[in-house]
């Protein structure tokens, strides 16, 4: 059976670096979730809490089931590890703004693991499951008891470990389906909101793509205009030069094509080509040493009828 699994266990004991103390996290024995084994401590727990895992002030949650941010006063500075006779163990890196705070409070507070596990029947602990949410929380009382000062974690783990009366155990947090159904709940808002975000996303890489596009194009437009406009402004002044040399209706053709960008100078050389040979032509045809005629050529004189006959 899938449940949360809350234990105290030990006071964080303070190391020599400030801020950085050395707990241990759950021992075996029977406490208020169940019955811990060392076997199933030494299996899960280093693969439940590992470094970064955050710790909170007591195990209370707000109405959407997660833990208030401004009540975080340390997190896991290693992955945990079982200690051979103790439980399993790891160091704790306070917050800056909670470092005198807990040096005052922690010789009268205990640690308590929040994690997500599995129990049987019988109430012994089965699995501890890896979580988001697993922690380690500052609480008041000892669920489990731990270790004390930093010099004597391993002899005073050991110690109560051999030496422990059985706690009386307690009624679970939470109903077990109601927590799977919160942390679903919060897995789906999130994907929904991770969603929306990628969504919103492409939609601002796809329009600043539409506006490089649209600028590239604007910019080719702006270029092959320029270049049009060069063009016609190169063949309208061939056309002007060539002017005296064309008939107007040359001229008027070779402007229309230079208005259209075409290259008219090819067009022009024909034109003018025409226009010499026509000239040639016309000058040959009006020179008076060249005019020919066959005016009384094979003349025949025709004699009126009733006139010069003999009578």
């Amino acid at each position: 059976m899938k449940k949360l699994l809350s234990e105290n266990t030990s006071v964080p004991t303070a190391s020599d670096t400030r801020g950085l103390w050395r707990a241990v996290l759950i021992t075996p024995g029977k406490g208020s979730s169940g019955i811990w084994s060392e076997d199933i401590i030494k299996r899960d727990g280093p693969h439940a809490l590992k470094k970064g895992a955050k710790c909170f002030v007591t195990h209370n949650r707000l109405e959407n089931g997660e833990p208030d941010p401004f009540r975080m006063w340390a997190t896991l500075d290693s992955d945990s590890w079982y200690e051979e006779g103790v439980g399993l163990v790891a160091d704790i890196n306070v917050l800056p703004s909670w470092v005198d705070k807990v040096e005052e409070v922690a010789p009268h507070t205990a640690l308590s693991v929040y994690l997500m596990g599995e129990a049987d029947e019988q109430g012994h602990i089965t699995a501890i499951l890896e979580d988001v949410q697993n922690g380690v929380d500052m609480v008041a009382y000892p669920g489990r008891p731990g270790s004390a000062l930093v010099n004597k974690l391993y002899e005073s783990a050991k110690a109560i470990s051999e030496n422990e009366s059985p706690a009386t155990p307690v009624a679970e947090d939470e109903d077990t389906k109601g927590l799977l159904q919160m942390e679903q709940d919060v897995k789906d808002e999130f994907a929904a909101l991770n969603s929306k975000f990628d969504a919103l996303l492409a939609s601002k890489q796809a329009e600043a793509q539409a506006d490089v596009d649209q600028k590239a194009v604007d910019a080719a437009v702006e270029v092959a205009l320029e270049a049009k406009l060069e063009a016609v402004k190169v063949s309208l002044a061939a056309v002007e030069a060539a002017s005296a040399d064309l008939l107007p209706t040359q001229v008027k053709s070779l402007t229309e094509s230079a208005y259209r960008g075409e290259d008219v100078t090819a067009s022009i050389d024909a034109a003018k080509a025409i226009t010499a040979e026509a000239k040639s032509v016309l000058q040959v045809e009006n020179d008076p040493a060249h005019e020919t005629g066959r005016l009384g050529e094979g003349a025949v004189t025709h004699t009126l009828r009733g006139f010069g006959e003999v009578k």
